[in-house]
């Protein structure tokens, strides 16, 4: 074989049976190797589902794994949220503990996650530890765990806990306003811009870390 076939499919609850049955008649016809799982994804995701959600769903993924071991093909997870995004419309109720982004013009997300927030952090470990208890080969984080692009705060945030940590590292008070000023003023880049870019990629890293321990 010189090619590996992989198959996103996501699953919704109410039509769980009847998706599961579809696999696994046609994932051996068309020579598929590997299922990966996309998880309450696209126009049916709730964003950040309660845990308890997750934990409600994960006898369905169990059913998956097991019916893709009778047939040799490998079972993978792509659960799509993380940071989330963008709001879509939600309004953040379901996870209270999570502090949102917070964009560079002060408007801020109702479901978008801040990389900071402990809540989101706890939050986010929790779910992806449960879903490695179903003994995925590959368990996928989604590429809305950046520092950019999370509508409506497109460029990384400015919440308070950001401003706090970028004060300490330039050794001054700095408002959002004030280094959003400085970031995009014209001519040579305001040395604030790589500070605060090289700040939001090591707060990232520290996700990833503490991730791959959870």
């Amino acid at each position: 074989r010189k090619a590996w076939y992989a198959l996103r499919r996501t699953m919704p609850p109410w039509s769980f049976d009847d998706n599961l049955a579809e696999l696994i008649a046609c994932l051996p016809r068309y020579g598929v190797d590997e299922v990966i799982v996309k998880v309450d994804a696209e126009t049916f995701s709730h964003g950040h589902t309660p845990l308890q959600w997750v934990r409600d769903y994960l006898p369905k993924l169990i059913r998956v794994r097991d019916a893709m071991d009778r047939l040799g093909i490998v079972y993978s997870i792509n659960p799509w949220f993380t940071l989330g995004h963008c709001d879509r419309g939600w309004d953040g109720s379901s996870t209270p503990d999570i502090e949102r982004l917070v964009g560079h013009d002060g408007a801020k997300c109702k479901e978008c996650a801040c990389p900071l927030s402990q809540g989101w952090r706890e939050y986010f470990f929790e779910v992806w530890r449960l879903y490695a208890e179903t003994g995925p080969k590959v368990l996928w984080v989604e590429d809305d765990i950046r520092t950019f692009n999370h509508t409506p705060a497109e460029f990384g945030c400015f919440c308070p806990a950001h401003m706090k940590m970028f004060s300490k590292r330039i050794g001054e008070k700095v408002t959002r306003k004030k280094l959003v000023r400085s970031m995009l003023r014209p001519g040579k880049p305001h040395p604030w811009r790589a500070e605060f870019l090289a700040m939001q990629g090591e707060i990232m890293v520290d996700v990833a870390r503490r991730l791959s321990k959870a």
